[in-house]
């Protein structure tokens, strides 16, 4: 054997073991990866199971939707129950066997007409933006 035919062996022998080396290193981190992969994988499951082990199952569900339709036909039932009331309360008569006293800073009344069938006694001044009439005539200081 010459000398250019063992160069030329060892040229492929080199070949070949960098072949092989470059073939186990990109096997072994493509193993690696895919180990890396699979515990990510893995622990996204983990989570999502217990995400998954406290939601509702579906006898629950069916319950909670039982109830509601309870809670439904109860509020219709009072929804019910107090439209009379809020139809009475357009018409409030109050009866009293005594006198009634009423407290407050201020009052605003908008009401367009008031019928009074009693005495009036004001402790105070009235003053009136429209015509005051004394149907009567009794008012003795009264000018015109």
């Amino acid at each position: 054997m010459t000398h250019q035919d063992l160069t030329t062996g060892l040229q492929i022998a080199e070949w070949l073991i960098l072949a092989t080396l470059s073939l186990y290193t990109w096997l072994a981190k493509r193993q690696a990866a895919s180990a890396h992969q699979l515990l990510h994988l893995n622990t996204r499951i983990v989570a999502l199971e217990e995400h998954v082990r406290h939601l509702p199952d579906q006898s629950a569900i069916a319950d909670l939707l039982g109830d509601m339709k309870a809670i439904r036909a109860e509020l219709t039932g009072v929804k019910d129950a107090l439209s009379p009331l809020a139809r009475a309360l357009d018409r409030i008569t109050i009866e009293a066997d005594e006198s009634i006293e009423l407290k407050a800073p201020s009052a605003t009344l908008r009401i367009p007409k008031v019928a009074l069938h009693g005495n009036l006694l004001v402790n105070g001044n009235i003053d009136a933006t429209g015509a005051v009439r004394d149907v009567e005539g009794n008012s003795n200081h009264h000018k015109h």
